[in-house]
């Protein structure tokens, strides 16, 4: 049996990579179709997610575009143009999560600009 406490730790720290997300990247962006199935995982995490994920950013460019008859498929740009994309295809809600978060921490190994290493008050909000 897992505590409540326990679980609402776990959820802290699950969330925290959210508010951190523009330390790590220049941009992200999603591009899916509006009315396929294989897009609804993608569709799914930005009507629950976008929101929260612009207010903890406000700084960082997450754009999302809808095309149709695209397949669905997250890039994020890193700093000096190096960038990666991946594809979300049939993904569900939490898979496609996964996804930003794994392209967030592959942002920890990126070289990084000057510019990336200016104070980050001004442009992360934390959880608190």
């Amino acid at each position: 049996v897992v505590s409540t406490q326990s679980t609402g730790i776990k959820n802290i720290r699950n969330m925290a990579w959210r508010g951190r997300l523009s330390l790590n990247v220049q941009e992200v962006r999603f591009n899916f179709c509006p009315n396929s199935s294989t897009s609804s995982g993608t569709r799914s995490f930005l009507s629950r997610n976008y929101k929260d994920l612009k207010t903890l950013n406000p700084k960082l460019p997450i754009l999302v575009r809808e095309r149709i008859n695209v397949g669905p498929e997250l890039f994020v740009r890193y700093d000096f143009g190096v960038s990666k994309r991946t594809n979300l295809s049939g993904l569900n809600e939490q898979e496609v999560e996964n996804q930003l978060i794994q392209a967030y921490s592959l942002g920890f190994n990126q070289k990084r600009s000057e510019e990336s290493l200016l104070p980050t008050s001004e442009y992360v909000v934390d959880y608190k």
